[in-house]
């Protein structure tokens, strides 16, 4: 059985957990705009609290991107 600490190594990725794949998972659905309710049920969560926990970091990095925008200092 491969654990978390030899997959890491052999995927090159440091302090890696199962919870934090739990974590990206959640940002990774959250940046590409799936509606919250089905984030939910694919996380297996019922609370939006808890949810948030998960996404906190899109969400910031989204609300970062929309004020860049509306004052004119988007790249893209």
């Amino acid at each position: 059985m491969l654990y978390p600490k030899k997959l890491g190594a052999i995927a090159s990725v440091e302090d890696i957990r199962p919870h934090r794949f739990r974590h990206e998972f959640g940002t990774s659905i959250t940046r590409k705009g799936l509606d919250l309710l089905y984030g939910k049920e694919l996380m297996g969560i019922k609370s939006d609290k808890v949810y948030e926990r998960y996404t906190q970091g899109a969400l910031k990095q989204a609300a970062a991107k929309a004020y860049l925008q509306v004052i004119g200092e988007d790249d893209e």
